[in-house]
């Protein structure tokens, strides 16, 4: 039995190991948004209810390739988000599948196994890598919650916004100079065929 329990904790690790080695499971797991963990609790007074607030999702036949998808729950609207590098993507209706993704195209190789149903309140996943789940509050509480990033935070994110706007610009310069030097070639050989002599019948 448990005596205590922290307000976040992360669940779950798709990762096996067998003679120093980690493999990864590709089996379906059920997991719920709501977590009771009351029951496990040495004081049973206690109220101990746990929401999920982000799955991590690894991609790939590999545990030592692939890539990384998460998919986040706003504290303050309470909508779901996809961050998949850059790219973020507000989750909602068909799309809100959390722990759910397509496999890349190395995964063909897993047996397309049929995913099982979910009830209400649950998913079901075969790439979540790792569950993030934090206290429920109280509604008095959760009504009064502030979420401050915090200063030296917010400026590694400024930071990286500065240098990846940077990579685009360099990125876009660097397309733009290769369309001009393929227009210029082709313009080249345009005059060259021009030069060439016209042989009659062709």
């Amino acid at each position: 039995m448990l005596r205590t329990l922290p307000s976040q904790f992360p669940d779950l690790n798709s990762g096996k190991r067998k003679t120093g080695h980690k493999k990864k499971l590709n089996t379906f797991i059920n997991f719920p948004e709501i977590l009771d963990m009351g029951p496990f609790l040495e004081r049973k007074e206690d109220k101990c209810v746990f929401e999920l607030s982000a799955v991590l999702i690894h991609r790939g036949i590999s545990a030592y390739s692939g890539h990384y998808i998460a998919h986040v729950q706003d504290a303050l609207s309470n909508d779901w988000y996809k961050f998949n590098d850059e790219e973020i993507e507000k989750m909602e209706g068909k799309k809100l599948q959390l722990g759910l993704e397509e496999d890349i195209a190395e995964t063909v190789k897993i047996s397309q196994t049929r995913k099982p149903k979910c009830g209400r309140g649950d998913h079901c996943s075969r790439n979540a890598y790792m569950l993030v789940y934090k206290r429920q509050a109280e509604q008095e509480d959760r009504n009064e919650t502030i979420v401050e990033v915090p200063g030296f935070l917010q400026k590694l994110v400024e930071k990286d916004n500065r240098k990846f706007e940077e990579w685009c610009n360099e990125m876009a310069e660097m397309r733009k100079q290769s369309v001009d030097k393929g227009k210029a070639k082709h313009e080249e050989v345009k005059e060259l065929y021009k030069l060439l002599p016209a042989e009659d019948g062709r």
